[in-house]
């Protein structure tokens, strides 16, 4: 059975993050100092939105989705949860302001 803590799921996340910190950096250097716009902030969410999903997809499949692996679908769950919750925690504090 793989686990998710294997060096190589370690390395692979950290590689991710330092490409979206690269993305981010090189969007906000590119744009500059502005004010957000309503459709810009929608955009971007959406992407690491749509970016997570495809992280939790892979996730699963590493983990042994395909063949009904009980601990892929426990682990892919629980991020969905997880995430699910940051994000309705993160409106409700954002929309109270």
């Amino acid at each position: 059975m793989l686990g998710i803590g294997t060096p190589l799921a370690w390395s692979l996340f950290a590689a991710f993050v330092l490409v979206a910190l690269v993305v981010d950096f090189a969007a906000m250097s590119r744009q500059g100092a502005h004010r957000v716009s309503l459709t810009e902030a929608a955009v971007w969410s959406l992407i690491w939105v749509a970016v997570s999903f495809v992280f939790v997809a892979w996730l699963w499949w590493y983990l042994g989705g395909p063949a009904g692996n009980a601990q892929a679908n426990t682990k892919a769950l629980e991020f969905v949860a997880g995430y699910l919750v940051e994000k309705a925690w993160r409106w409700t504090t954002s929309s109270s302001s």
